[in-house]
């Protein structure tokens, strides 16, 4: 028996070591399909390498293939082994253009689909994976991004989906991956910590989706049509998702707004179309213009208003005006009418925009509201942070100046390694902008003007204090080379200056351009009638005592060195002066005009 029993074992043994060899090598098996889809007749050779970066033990990198083909009639079929989840790199090399590659993690079973793209004339440019692309190897890590467009009929072939956001080193990119013909799509990549990041839908079709979320371990994301299939909504299981998202966008308030934003933008567009087939047709109707003409003045007066048609009820709710009455006046500026604060050129513009533009900024303060309010009063530091890092007294919100206070009792909260390295980075870049806008939010009308000294073109120094000494009224205005609002300002200024001048009505212009040669150029070029300075870059310290922040940017200073207007357009300047000093001189005009040509 036993003699039998060793021949039996002899037989069967190796059977079934071999067997178990097939069926672990088979577990260990990869498939990957690239595509390439083409209308151009353009023939395409090209070799495929599937690799495996390995560290030897001399510690050298090598690139180890696990797989390679070519591809046939649009279509290359690649298998490989693989133990583990393994990042490789797909090479794509063509005898007539240059090789591109991408990046992936593959693992046992994996069946994948990569597509060649190519632009306009065919030219292969770019691999991206199509439905799947997987970038983790930490499966305790791994967050998922996904979803199934197929409701939306703007989802078309081409569109694709990618996420990205920031880390410790900086701006990071998840993965992109093209939507599956089933409308189907998932990125799969890790995070250590709950991360900030943006999903972005589009397509070539003009479909363009974008989404703000938190990435966090172990946490789905999914995008689902809206319930109008025209739009996609964000979902996450993360809590600091339904607290930092889903709290404030599922509001019924912030949900009217949406609604009332939607109403308006369509009767925008829908004014807009009329518009403009009224004028194709007046365009057709007219035939030859210089045979008729046609007064559209009535039309104008309808859809555009000038500064000059703001009320008192307007302008009680400009910022410049509300800030002036809102900070108290130093001793020395007491005799400044703040009650007289004309509109400024941001003010104006805001005021001016379209119905949905300005529903749409009430939203983003709603949002920024939102946020700001988990910046200061969560119980977790961590969604504290995630919510500053989400636009929580970001630069357009109305709290933006108080940011760096928020940031600091936020740092006091959280860890010193969580602080060191997201925290106290953001209040570096941030610092200099909040002293700008704190500076120009605080200098209104009855707040002193700071002094400063600077050369002209020929190197002469003036100072504002001289100036003011000489004359009544000195408007102080930043400008530069490459600002086409400041220098459009110069001809109706010029007019004005040539009118008041006389009255004791001065101009200081300062320039911030990065060189010498480009303010003289432009300087000389529009031949400025007034005391025009330079102080080169945007970060002198002139500027910066006066917080200037956009340009043109001016303000009006009294003999007494107070601040009496503030960011006037050329209207509301004009409406100033002749207030101040009576209607502009018929010769102003053809001075000015003289100026100019000459």
């Amino acid at each position: 028996m036993k003699t039998c029993l060793g021949i039996v074992m002899s037989v069967w043994l190796p059977l079934i070591l071999a067997a178990t060899e097939t069926e672990t090598l088979g577990s260990q098996k990869f498939s990957i399909t690239g595509e390439f889809r083409t209308d151009s007749e353009l023939k395409v050779e090209a070799t495929v390498l599937v690799s495996q970066e390995v560290l030897k033990e001399t510690g050298v990198v090598e690139a180890v293939e696990l797989s390679k083909g070519k591809f046939t009639d649009g279509v290359v079929l690649l298998s490989g082994m693989v133990a583990n989840p393994t990042l490789v790199t797909i090479t794509v090399s063509f005898d007539d253009y240059d090789a591109i590659s991408t990046s992936a993690v593959v693992a046992p079973n994996d069946d994948l689909v990569f597509r060649l793209l190519q632009t306009e004339d065919g030219t292969p440019n770019r691999v991206m994976f199509v439905g799947n692309v997987r970038l983790h190897q930490n499966e305790a890590k791994k967050f998922t991004v996904m979803g199934d467009l197929s409701a939306l009929d703007e989802i078309v072939p081409g569109t694709t989906v990618s996420v990205s956001g920031m880390d410790s080193e900086g701006f990071k990119h998840y993965g992109t991956v093209l939507v599956a013909d089933d409308g189907t799509f998932k990125v799969e990549n890790e995070v250590d910590e709950p991360r900030v990041a943006r999903i972005r839908v589009q397509n070539a079709e003009g479909f363009y989706y974008n989404s703000q979320t938190v990435l966090e371990p172990q946490v789905s994301i999914s995008l689902v049509p809206d319930t109008d299939s025209t739009s996609l909504i964000t979902l996450s299981d993360s809590d600091y998702h339904a607290n930092l998202f889903e709290s404030w966008a599922m509001s019924e308030e912030y949900l009217a707004l949406d609604d009332a934003y939607r109403v308006a933008l369509e009767k925008y567009e829908e004014e807009m179309a009329a518009g403009q087939e009224a004028a194709e047709q007046q365009t057709q109707e007219e035939g030859n213009v210089s045979e008729t003409t046609v007064d559209t003045s009535e039309d104008n007066d309808d859809s555009d208003t000038s500064q000059e048609d703001l009320g008192d009820e307007t302008q009680e709710t400009i910022s410049i005006a509300a800030l002036s009455l809102g900070i108290p006046t130093v001793k020395e500026c007491e005799h400044v009418d703040l009650t007289q604060v004309k509109v400024g050129q941001e003010d104006y513009f805001e005021w001016s925009l379209p119905v949905h533009v300005k529903i749409q900024k009430e939203m983003a303060q709603f949002r920024y509201s939102a946020l700001e309010e988990r910046a200061q009063r969560s119980n977790n530091p961590m969604e504290s942070l995630l919510a500053l890092e989400l636009g929580a007294f970001a630069f357009f919100s109305d709290e933006f100046y108080r940011v760096l206070d928020v940031i600091d009792e936020l740092a006091a909260r959280l860890d010193d390694d969580l602080a060191e390295r997201r925290l106290l980075p953001m209040k570096s870049d941030l610092a200099p902008i909040v002293r700008d806008q704190i500076t120009n939010r605080n200098l209104v009308p009855g707040q002193t003007a700071p002094t400063f000294t600077l050369p002209d073109l020929e190197g002469v120094d003036h100072s504002l204090q001289q100036t003011l000494e000489k004359n009544d009224l000195v408007l102080v205005e930043w400008w530069a080379s490459w600002c086409g609002p400041c220098i459009e300002k110069f001809p109706e200024l010029k007019k004005l200056h040539a009118s008041y001048n006389q009255e004791g009505f001065q101009v200081i212009t300062i320039n911030v351009d990065e060189t010498i040669e480009e303010w003289r150029q432009e300087s000389e070029k529009h031949q400025l009638p007034w005391i025009d300075l330079v102080e080169l870059g945007e970060e002198g310290p002139v500027t910066n005592s006066y917080g200037i922040q956009r340009y043109p940017m001016g303000y009006v200073i009294d003999k007494e060195g107070c601040v009496v207007q503030k960011d006037l357009g050329i209207d509301m300047l004009t409406e100033f002066l002749v207030e101040k000093y009576g209607e502009m001189s018929d010769e102003a005009d053809s001075e000015s005009t003289d100026a100019s040509s000459g």
